[in-house]
């Protein structure tokens, strides 16, 4: 059965593509979280937006589309990935447009570097006129983009990923795809440094899958090894990034991990606090989270004494999709902000 969705945000990452319907009378009904690997074939991009365009009617949907898939390895650079995934969009008939950093947000004659890696604006876009100061933190599989709302205007200096990722304005940090030695490359516990190896043999998912903290429905991608998901492949994988094979009677493991969720988490809040006294804004601004890894950031920032919102408070439809939407934020923004638009 196909979605009644007017208005679809389309979200298309590097890694992932990730869609929100909403309707006629703007309320959530449609979510779509795909596994989308393009670096390895942009073929893979159009074979998983035909198969979103089989739960939807194209005749009747207008689509806002924002990407960050632009700067996969597949393409030649940028601007060239941005072309051909504006080409495929054409190529599949649909009523589109694309988020753009320019003051209409929308057109349909854009200069594709205004295109590249601007989701993070389109949440920010459409929060900024629902809170008149909040911090949104984005946190990904792959990457946490922070937002900085004041006077409901966005005040984030930076707008290319080489300036955001150097101004603590994008951390490339995530949920699920990020390498333990990206966290960090030595490690205290118990007064004692351990040193990570630096090689691809677990991520950030197995961290949070042995500490059941990550849903199954969000934990899409293989395991770096390509065993199972299991809770004694995770552990035998972290225990690899140590130069150990997992034992059932060391301990230390669970030590490691806790360190290292520690210590990501700490690195965003670092940023988070850099950027509020950066823009002075108030100590009791709240933290709004949204992507995948919410929960993560709504807990550890309560820790902290900040307070929160819930970025599903600023949706309309049911919990359950409206809590799914705050998981793809620049998505859900895109259709309500294409939904603003056209009307």
């Amino acid at each position: 059965m196909k979605s009644k969705s007017t208005y679809v945000g389309l979200d298309i990452g590097g890694a992932h593509v990730k869609a929100v319907g909403i309707d006629q009378h703007k309320k959530i009904n449609f979510i779509f979280y795909e596994k989308c690997p393009i670096w390895k074939d942009f073929f893979l991009l159009e074979k998983t937006l035909y198969k979103l365009l089989k739960y939807l009617d194209p005749r009747k949907t207008t689509f806002g589309i924002t990407i960050t898939a632009e700067l996969s390895d597949c393409f030649v650079n940028r601007t060239n990935g941005a072309k051909q995934i504006y080409q495929l969009c054409e190529k599949l008939f649909i009523n589109f447009y694309f988020f753009s950093s320019k003051n209409k947000n929308f057109e349909k004659r854009i200069n594709f570097s205004d295109i590249c890696s601007m989701n993070w604006l389109a949440t920010g876009e459409y929060i900024k006129n629902k809170i008149n100061e909040a911090v949104v933190i984005d946190f990904g599989s792959t990457t946490t983009d922070i937002i900085i709302i004041k006077n409901q205007r966005i005040v984030n200096r930076h707008f290319s990923d080489f300036d955001r990722i150097n101004n603590c304005e994008l951390i490339y940090t995530g949920y699920t795809r990020t390498p333990l030695f990206a966290i960090a490359k030595k490690i205290v516990v118990d007064s004692n440094e351990y040193n990570l190896i630096p090689e691809l043999f677990s991520t950030t998912a197995d961290l949070y899958r042995v500490n059941k903290m990550l849903n199954k429905n969000l934990d899409l991608f293989d395991s770096a090894d390509n065993r199972s998901k299991s809770e004694l492949n995770s552990l035998k994988r972290i225990s690899r990034n140590f130069g150990i094979d997992f034992k059932k009677k060391n301990p230390l493991i669970n030590k490691f991990i806790d360190r290292l969720l520690e210590i990501q988490k700490n690195h965003i809040f670092h940023c988070t606090k850099k950027l509020i006294k950066q823009n002075n804004i108030k100590s009791n601004t709240p933290i709004v989270p949204c992507g995948i890894g919410q929960k993560i950031i709504e807990k550890h920032a309560i820790k902290l004494g900040y307070k929160i919102k819930n970025f599903s408070d600023y949706l309309t439809g049911g919990e359950k999709k409206k809590y799914y939407a705050s998981m793809h934020a620049p998505a859900t923004s895109c259709a309500l902000l294409i939904s603003k638009f056209i009307d």
